[in-house]
């Protein structure tokens, strides 16, 4: 899907660097407004409950700058971002009113559409549930089917590795920032599922 009107990836990204723009009013913003500078020249009027127009003027240099290093950043750490307009957006996510404008994200997302099945669980794992997430797992990517978990301990972990060790696809989304993979040992295996067409995929 095009980007709407005037807007540029790099201006919805900028868009989403402000403070107090929730979600929904920043896409609000993107289908109301022909271009991020029409929306400084023009400030609405639904817009000040929410955030002073002037907050906003008052933060675009420092905002100004902060992208320009942002993206300097992602581009030394090979980090990718979608905006929720473009195809490589999960489509289902968009079902969701407050769905983050931006993905940040490293390694491969998928764009035609593919099945995804979400594996979460306890980080304090028995034998018992390690071995059943492998067994239920391996038949799952064997067919083709992403999995999607959150790169913790115990489930998440043994749901990715499993994914891997069968030949499958596997997405991890994080509650850190793209840039500092937390826990810290778990960076090997995020390693691991980038080198195997997966993504690690952060808001």
């Amino acid at each position: 899907m095009p980007l709407a009107k005037n807007w540029t990836k790099e201006s919805i990204l900028k868009l989403s660097m402000y403070r107090g723009l929730t979600y929904s009013v920043q896409k609000r913003i993107i289908e109301t407004h022909d271009s991020i500078e029409h929306l400084f020249a023009e400030p609405p009027e639904w817009l000040q409950p929410k955030l002073n127009p002037n907050i906003i003027l008052a933060d675009n240099i420092n905002i100004d700058r902060q992208l320009e290093e942002n993206l300097e950043l992602m581009e030394a750490n090979s980090i990718n971002f979608v905006c929720y307009q473009d195809d490589e957006y999960p489509q289902n996510l968009k079902l969701i009113e407050q769905s983050p404008t931006i993905l940040y994200y490293k390694g491969s997302l998928d764009k035609q559409g593919a099945d995804y099945i979400s594996v979460v669980g306890t980080r304090k794992c028995s034998v018992y549930g390690r071995l059943t997430t492998e067994r239920i797992v391996s038949e799952l990517a064997s067919q083709g089917i992403i999995i999607v978990s959150g790169l913790a301990y115990g489930i998440d972990a043994a749901a990715h590795q499993t994914t891997i060790k069968s030949g499958g696809r596997t997405y991890a989304v994080i509650a850190s920032g793209i840039d500092e993979i937390s826990p810290s040992t778990s960076e090997k295996l995020a390693d691991e599922i980038i080198e195997h067409q997966g993504a690690i995929i952060s808001e």
